[in-house]
């Protein structure tokens, strides 16, 4: 039994009001949890490791419940072990501050410890506090017509947060009740806890500390963290330091996950040079991506872009999105996106470049081989798409012919996309914003064999991205053949003609 500075007598009271948390909090902890408990909107904490926002927050779910009658708390964690593991502890830290062990909660004041309970209930004043995960719909249990107060902690890293919220929030609006959102930045801005966070920003409900505001941590005490996290995870310290993973967990920075991150090599730098309008040339190969949507929820996605020959870049130069349309109108759509930008062109289903890439890979699906024409449509060159026959020759029999991507590993076609974004041969205009979004954000999953399915999308634009780098000729002059007014004279040697084309002169 811990007894304050104030004596046992203050302490108790402290206690039985609903106060004691004020005591035993550090000046910054005890500033979120009072301007939390005073407000009447939500909140949300995006706060470091080794700060104590989850001792904050639970210390002041136990206090509302002691000091309010009827009060329905709910904390919940990611998952059932986790809330357990970080409730558990903490609970027992708190509770082992009570000056007096008949003011606790049951079971707590029976058997002192959580053990395997979920619900702790106040005999006084019929308050509660329930403890929960959030997989495998867990979070669901805890629905109920009132709550007056929901803790998500680790909020960041709930795979389903809208679900989450959808099934709970609804029990704060008969009781006035709030949420508290706390957590540590999550693996990529494009979770909607970063939405979240800025809402509450505009609020002035949002809150935001590193390791280094802990007012219990000495400099030294920074240093040791550090090291032993380095030594964890086989860095250096200078190597820790500079990584994403210390500036998400230890200093709360909103950044992507390196570790996970699809796009690596669209940093910052890249982007100051490779997002930009680029002067197209009078002559060029266009090429488009197309992945389909619809089976899922997700949108049907397009790029449409071209290959600067004489640069060397690939330049894309729109994108588009849309949902709930049949074949022939997203057929309608993606033509005419064509026509806005390249000009007016005949479409009859063929695939003028493709009899380049028949010569190239032996790998055109026989339903397209009537498609096949040397002269056809001038623009695009090509269309790529994901693998799907039926959407295929459905487009196809509308005019449109597209040609299934080949499907190596899907690492590897991504390393090779990256490779280019590192040597700023992708250039992205401004008006590809959801594009340029998934390139900043876009993540693998855990098993790094797909996308990591965020608030919006499912990559599905980086997907087309990705088909089309895969496919482009980098080599395929796209400039026409003029007569050669040089074949009445000599041959040139193959030095000759290897000096010529290595500056640029053409026979």
């Amino acid at each position: 039994m811990t007894v304050g500075p104030l004596g046992h007598e203050a302490a108790v009271g402290l206690w039985e009001s609903g106060q004691a948390h004020e005591q035993h909090l550090d000046s910054g902890q005890a500033e979120w949890t009072g301007a939390f408990d005073a407000g009447k909107d939500f909140a949300v904490w995006m706060i470091a490791r080794q700060r104590g926002k989850s001792f904050a927050a639970l210390y002041g779910d136990v206090m509302f419940c002691q000091r309010t009658d009827g009060a329905i708390a709910r904390y919940l964690g990611q998952t059932k072990e986790s809330a357990q593991a970080i409730a558990g502890p903490t609970l027992d830290q708190i509770f082992a501050l009570c000056p007096d062990k008949r003011l606790l909660p049951w079971p707590y004041s029976k058997n002192g410890a959580l053990g395997d309970n979920y619900e702790l209930h106040w005999e006084h004043n019929g308050a509660s506090l329930t403890v929960s995960g959030t997989d495998n719909e867990s979070f669901r249990r805890q629905r109920g017509p009132r709550s007056h107060r929901i803790t998500f902690d680790e909020a960041a890293f709930y795979a389903k947060l809208e679900d989450v919220e959808g099934a709970l929030l609804p029990s704060l609006q008969t009781t006035g009740g709030k949420p508290l959102y706390l957590s540590t930045p999550p693996l990529s801005p494009a979770h909607p806890f970063v939405l979240r966070y800025r809402a509450a920003q505009v609020a002035g409900t949002a809150r935001h500390q590193t390791i280094h505001d802990n007012p219990r941590l000495t400099k030294a005490d920074v240093l040791a963290i550090a090291l032993k996290e380095a030594t964890r995870l086989g860095m250096t310290l200078e190597q820790l330091l500079a990584s994403t993973y210390w500036k998400r967990e230890y200093l709360a920075q909103i950044v992507v996950e390196e570790s996970r991150a699809a796009c690596p090599g669209w940093n910052d730098d890249v982007e100051a040079e490779c997002k930009r309008e680029w002067p197209r040339p009078t002559h060029f190969h266009a090429y488009t991506g197309h992945d389909w949507g619809g089976y899922t929820g997700d949108p049907h996605a397009a790029l449409f872009g071209y290959v600067d020959f004489k640069a060397s870049k690939l330049i894309i130069e729109d994108e588009d999105e849309c949902r709930g349309v049949d074949t022939e109108k997203l057929t309608a759509r993606w033509k005419a996106k064509e026509v806005a930008l390249w000009g007016e062109r005949s479409w009859d289903g063929t695939l003028w470049g493709a009899g380049y890439f028949e010569q190239h890979t032996k790998a055109l699906p026989d339903f397209l081989r009537p498609a096949l024409m040397a002269t056809g449509p001038s623009q695009p060159f090509v269309h790529l798409c994901d693998h799907d026959e039926q959407l295929q020759g459905d487009m196809l029999k509308l005019g449109y012919a597209l040609l299934p991507t080949a499907k190596d590993e899907k690492h590897l076609m991504v390393d090779a996309m990256n490779v280019l974004l590192r040597q700023r041969r992708i250039v992205i205009h401004p008006r590809c914003v959801r594009l340029l979004m998934q390139v900043k954000t876009g993540l693998w999953d855990k098993t790094r064999s797909g996308w990591e399915r965020t608030l919006l999308d499912h990559c599905d634009l980086l997907d087309c991205l990705v088909y089309i780098t895969r496919n482009v000729f980098w080599g395929h002059d796209p400039f026409p053949k003029l007569p050669d007014p040089w074949t009445q004279q000599t041959p040139e040697s193959d030095m000759e003609t290897l000096a010529k084309a290595m500056t640029g002169r053409r026979r």
